[in-house]
C-alpha cells in the first residue's frame, strides 16, 4: 500500500467509525451490463459502498467480459503476476474503458504494466492554448536528469481512460491513519470508496466538479482516519509555452500550478504549505517564478519577458508567503504559513507559476513539482500531506 510521511502526536476519534464489513455473500456478479465498475479483490468490502452498477468479484482466471463494464479496477500485484490479466487491461484500454490500478504504484509502474503513458490535457480558452501533459517516473532519458530529484511519489490509486473526457486521469495518494497516527492498511472497502466517488466526479457538469473547468486529471492526496477522509489536497495545472519568442537556443515556458486545501472533518487545521519546482533536465535553466515574498493579497503572478503572462488570486486571511529561487539548482521553493489564529484550507485557490528556458535541440521538458501541507491540532503539529510529481511536455 502507498506509504506518506505522517507526523502525529495525538487525537481522538470514537471508533464508531471503523468500517463495518459484510459476508462473502457479496462477491455475486450483476446483470451483465454495458455501464459499471468490475472490482476484483481478495478482501471484504462495505456493503453500503458496492451499488447495484458495481460487481465486487475475487480475482479467477476467468476473465469479466470486457462489454459487459465500463471500468476496471485490479490490485498492482494480481496484475504484476498474471500476463492474461494485463493484455486484458490493455484491451480494456484500447477499447475506451477506465482501467484503475491499487495498492501502491507509480505512474510509471502503471505505464509498464498496461504499456500505456498517463497524459493528460491541460486547456484553458482564456488563458492559453490546448496542452498535453505526462506525468512518469522520468525513467527515459536519464542521462539529461538532474541528480537531485526526488523519488516520484507511490499512488494508493491510479486510473486512467484513453476517452477524451473530462476527469479521465485518477492518481489519488491515501494516507491512512489510526487515531494515535500510525499509519495503517488502506483496506478494500476505501480503496472502492475512492474508485466511486472519483466516477462521481467525473459525471458531475457543474462548473464545480473541477478547479479549472477544462482540466481532465483529478489528482489528490487524502488523508484518512480509520478511512474516513479527514484532509485533501487538490492539484491542477496549467501550461504555457511562448510561440513569438527569437530565441535559436532555448523554447520558454510557464507553468500555473494550482492547489486547493480542504479540511474534510476531524479537529484538525492546515497551517503550513510547502511547494518545490524543480526544472527536470541539465539542459534547462530555471527562469523566474511567482508571486514572491509578500505577507498580503490579491498576490500576482507576472512573467515579463519574453512574453506578456500575468494572473493574481486571492486567498482568505492573506496568508504569508516566502519564496526562495535558487538558479545554480534551477529550483524555486514557497513556503506558505497562515496569518496569526488563521487555517490555510479554504475555497479559494494558491495558484503558483514558474517560468523556465527549455533547450530546443531536445523534443521534452518538464518540472518536478512537490507538494507538503503540514496540518496541526489546537496546540501541536499532527502530520503531513505530501505528493511529488514529474510533470512532462513533449513538443
Amino acid at each position: 500500500m502507498s506509504k506518506g510521511t505522517v507526523k502525529l502526536f495525538g487525537l481522538s476519534l470514537a471508533a464508531s467509525l471503523i468500517f463495518t464489513v459484510t459476508s462473502s455473500s457479496l462477491y455475486a456478479a450483476p446483470v451483465a451490463q454495458n455501464e459499471g465498475l468490475f472490482f476484483a479483490t481478495t478482501e471484504e468490502v462495505n456493503k453500503n459502498v458496492a451499488q447495484s452498477n458495481i460487481a465486487v468479484e475475487k480475482p479467477s482466471s476467468d476473465l469479466p467480459n470486457l462489454n459487459d463494464y465500463s471500468s476496471f479496477a485490479y490490485d498492482v500485484k494480481e496484475v504484476e503476476s498474471s500476463s492474461e490479466l494485463r493484455s486484458f487491461l490493455q484491451k480494456a484500454l484500447q477499447s475506451g474503458k477506465k482501467v484503475y490500478l491499487y495498492g501502491g504504484l507509480t505512474p510509471g509502474k502503471y505505464e509498464e504494466l498496461l504499456n500505456q503513458p498517463l497524459e493528460f490535457k491541460v486547456t484553458n480558452e482564456a488563458e492559453g492554448e490546448v496542452r498535453s501533459l505526462f506525468i512518469n517516473d522520468v525513467q527515459q532519458n536519464e542521462g539529461e536528469l538532474k541528480g537531485d530529484l526526488k523519488e516520484t511519489t507511490e499512488q494508493e490509486i491510479v486510473g486512467y481512460t484513453l476517452e477524451d473526457k473530462n476527469y479521465n486521469l485518477l492518481m489519488l495518494n491515501y494516507q491512512n491513519m489510526d487515531e494515535n497516527g500510525n499509519e495503517i492498511p488502506t483496506d478494500a472497502s476505501i480503496i472502492l470508496n475512492q474508485i466511486v466517488n472519483h466516477e462521481e466526479r467525473a459525471n458531475q457538469i457543474t462548473p464545480f466538479s473541477t478547479i479549472v473547468k477544462s482540466n481532465t486529471a483529478d489528482i489528490r492526496t487524502v488523508g484518512g482516519l480509520y478511512g474516513q477522509d479527514n484532509a485533501e489536497m487538490t492539484t491542477q495545472w496549467l501550461l504555457y509555452k511562448e510561440q513569438n519568442e527569437s530565441d535559436t537556443k532555448f523554447d520558454y515556458f510557464a507553468i500555473k500550478d494550482i492547489i486547493r486545501i480542504k479540511k474534510l472533518g476531524g479537529s484538525t487545521d492546515a497551517k503550513k504549505l510547502t511547494v518545490t519546482h524543480d526544472v527536470m533536465y541539465s539542459k534547462d535553466d530555471l527562469y523566474d517564478a511567482a508571486p514572491g515574498d509578500t505577507s498580503s493579497g490579491p498576490y500576482e503572478v507576472i512573467f515579463t519577458y519574453p512574453w506578456a503572462l500575468e494572473w493574481t488570486f486571492s486567498y482568505d486571511g492573506n496568508p504569508n508567503i516566502d519564496l526562495t529561487e535558487n538558479t545554480s539548482t534551477d529550483t524555486a521553493k514557497w513556503v506558505i504559513t497562515s496569518d496569526f489564529l488563521q487555517n490555510l484550507q479554504s475555497t479559494d485557490n494558491f495558484q503558483l507559476g514558474t517560468s523556465w528556458k527549455a533547450a530546443s535541440a531536445y523534443p521534452y521538458t518538464g518540472l518536478q513539482i512537490s507538494h507538503v501541507t503540514e496540518w496541526h491540532s489546537a496546540v501541536q503539529h499532527m502530520f503531513d500531506l505530501s505528493n511529488t510529481f514529474n510533470v512532462g511536455y513533449n513538443w
